[in-house]
Order: structure tokens, then C-alpha cells, then sequence
């Protein structure tokens, strides 16, 4: 299987990471706050409080690609937006560095 490092930009900047599967092109949706930390393996985590912010989704595979969706700070998870190939994302080809 192909993974690889991805992140989440909130509209301050902060940047939260995830572990992204190239070979089903899909997010884990748990957050963390060091880059290194998405290899563990853990249980998915669930927003159990429905504070999501929008955010940028940064897939760093193959050329690299960016989306829109949500993440809860709270519950460090991508709420929406953990398939950058479902019909309601508009993907975007390259790296994005602004914030939302």
C-alpha cells in the first residue's frame, strides 16, 4: 500500500497532519499535531461535539493535490472531505499554502 504524509490548514494557519492512502485515495481522519505522529495505528476518530472549521486538505502523493473540507480542533479529525474523489470535492492538482 502506498501512504504518505498529508495536512489540514485551518484559517489561522495552524497545520494539523494526517496519513493518507494512495492506494485507495482516502484520508485517515484523525489529526496530529507532529508529523511523524499518523504512522501509529489508532481507532478512527468521530467529532463528537459539531465544532468543524473549514480547512484546506493537502494530500502530499504523487504530484501532490488540495481540497476543501472540515476539521474538528477539538476532536482532531477531518469531519468532510476524507475522499478527495467524492462528486461534492472540487480536487485541485499542486500544493496550496493558504489557509481558508
Amino acid at each position: 500500500m502506498s501512504r504518505t504524509i498529508g495536512y489540514v490548514t485551518f484559517s489561522d494557519s495552524t497545520k494539523y497532519y494526517f496519513k493518507y492512502d494512495g492506494t485507495a485515495d482516502i484520508c485517515n481522519r484523525n489529526l496530529y499535531v507532529n508529523e511523524n505522529e499518523p504512522w501509529n495505528i489508532e481507532e478512527p476518530k468521530i467529532c463528537q461535539c459539531n465544532n468543524s472549521e473549514e480547512v484546506v486538505i493537502q494530500a502530499n502523493y504523487g504530484g501532490g493535490f488540495w481540497w476543501e473540507g472540515k476539521a474538528c480542533r477539538a476532536c482532531m479529525c477531518i469531519t468532510e472531505g476524507t475522499d478527495p474523489y467524492d462528486e461534492t470535492v472540487t480536487m485541485h492538482d499542486g500544493y496550496e499554502e493558504r489557509s481558508i
